[in-house]
């Protein structure tokens, strides 16, 4: 009778995460049961472990999925059982690196030792919280985070050094000691940096920095390095990395440059970006600098998330994309706060957008909420060459000028409406601001008296939104399936 397999002893040295152990690599687990091991599968009616282990891998697979195993720590289990099983979750293991819940110098000496293994990685997801406070989202409050950081030994160590001595990179020696040596929150930068630089295949990347973290990230010179045409060590270049998110703090916009040169990038998230009046003229002509040549970047769907940047911004960075199929800018916080803040100047931003008028498939703006009375936004203007967009939204003041709206915008004539939306749009949000009820009602019977009357044919969804109850306050939407708004395919 064959001998059933043994589980390993759940005593290995390194820890992925807080009280679970890491899977070992294949090379360091014995083909033989250690003495004194007990036998993980228990034959039960007649049923043996061996004859439970034979089972063919595709039924495995299958037996896996059913069990919907989403939660981390049940794949780390499953792959402490024995070879066989730790193979066939390994992809599980790999797949997603999320530093909350997972050390990260534990990670990278793993896939440094078993580069097969980093090129499994897919998904990355770095989180720079604080070391010790409580924090509250949502009005749910969260425990004060503690972390204490992996302790690496004198065989880490040398790990550490021999591969970043193969890579080939300049000056490894220092950056083998600045791994070796972070022990605490503020190291974790350069074990985030160099986790990426062992991730050939990564295809998404989000990074959440708070205020306190650097101003001058790692990341952001790897991409430097790695894509401006010269080499970094053996490096790879990213050739697989489609979407970035990056929250970014502190952090200037012109740091973040390098990211638009990233040579498979497609979707492009930046949240809380700030750019202030005082750093215009240089700063500016730095970015465009910075950023590619005109028309070279393959981005197609960019989202500004509360980005308090200004519009000569927002068009430089604009000018270096070849092909744009989304544009998000929503924007919901307070500007009184800072007075001498950038102001998204309409008409700028739709000229700016114009050079994407045949491909554009997405307009949203947010609204721009308590500027002063002296800061002229303008209105979008004229949208009638932009064709292609499905989907837009935008606030009432980008369409039209309030003071004046119930003069001109009467439901009865209506033939100007065109105008003011793209053309074959069939999803349209209106957001409007406080105390406007009269305005909306205006402008509610005035497109769909429009549309009654040929001038807007292809809309099937209309909605009006009020920003201080955020609460839908009209609604009207058509028979066609192809209402339901888009997916936001940007915010995964």
């Amino acid at each position: 009778m064959p001998r059933p397999i043994a589980a390993r002893p759940l005593h290995a040295p390194h820890s992925i995460i807080a009280s679970e152990e890491f899977p070992p690599l294949p090379s360091q687990t014995s083909q033989h049961a250690p003495p004194g091991t007990s036998c993980v599968f228990r034959a039960t009616g007649g049923v043996s472990a061996s004859a439970i282990m034979r089972l063919p891998d595709e039924l495995w697979v299958d037996i896996l999925h059913h069990l919907r195993l989403h939660c981390f720590s049940n794949y780390i289990r499953l792959s402490l059982v024995n070879r066989k099983l730790y193979y066939l979750v390994r992809n599980s293991l790999y797949v997603r690196y999320d530093s909350y819940s997972k050390q990260a110098y534990p990670f990278m000496r793993t896939i440094m030792s078993n580069q097969e293994l980093g090129k499994l990685v897919r998904y990355v997801h770095f989180s720079y919280l604080r070391p010790v406070n409580s924090w509250e989202t949502n009005g749910k409050k969260y425990p004060p985070v503690d972390r204490k950081y992996f302790c690496p030994t004198i065989t880490d160590k040398g790990i550490v050094k021999s591969a970043l001595k193969a890579l080939n990179i300049p000056k490894w020696r220092d950056w083998a000691t600045d791994c070796n040596d972070a022990i605490n929150a503020s190291g974790q930068e350069v074990l985030y940096t160099t986790i990426l630089m062992y991730a050939p295949n990564i295809e998404k990347l989000v990074i959440d920095y708070e205020e306190y973290s650097a101003y001058k990230p790692r990341f952001v010179d790897l991409f430097r390095w790695t894509v401006n045409g010269g080499r970094f060590g053996r490096v790879h270049r990213f050739s697989h990395l489609r979407f970035v998110r990056v929250h970014a703090g502190p952090i200037r916009i012109v740091r973040l440059a390098p990211i638009f040169k990233l040579p498979a990038l497609r979707r492009l998230k930046l949240v809380d970006v700030k750019e202030w009046a005082g750093d215009r003229g240089k700063s500016l002509r730095e970015l465009k600098r910075s950023l590619p040549p005109v028309g070279t970047c393959t981005l197609e769907c960019l989202t500004l998330d509360e980005c308090h940047i200004g519009s000569d911004v927002i068009d430089i960075l604009l000018q270096c994309i070849h092909s744009l199929r989304v544009f998000k800018h929503l924007l919901t916080g307070e500007l009184d706060e800072v007075p001498d803040g950038p102001v998204l100047h309409y008409p700028t931003l739709s000229t700016s957008l114009l050079r994407f008028k045949n491909t554009l498939e997405r307009i949203s703006l947010g609204a721009q909420l308590l500027y002063s009375s002296d800061v002229v936004q303008g209105q979008l203007g004229d949208l009638s060459e932009f064709t292609s967009i499905t989907h837009f939204q935008a606030p009432i003041e980008a369409l039209a000028d309030l003071k004046c709206l119930e003069q001109y915008f009467v439901p009865e004539n209506v033939s100007f409406l065109p105008k003011y939306f793209p053309p074959l749009a069939k999803t349209l949000i209106i957001q409007f601001p406080e105390c406007t009820a009269f305005a909306l009602t205006l402008v509610r019977e005035g497109i769909l008296n429009a549309q009654q009357q040929g001038l807007l044919p292809s809309v099937n969804k209309l909605k009006f939104w009020d920003s201080e109850s955020i609460v839908s306050i009209g609604y009207y939407d058509g028979d066609s399936d192809d209402a339901e708004m888009e997916s936001d395919e940007t915010d995964e």
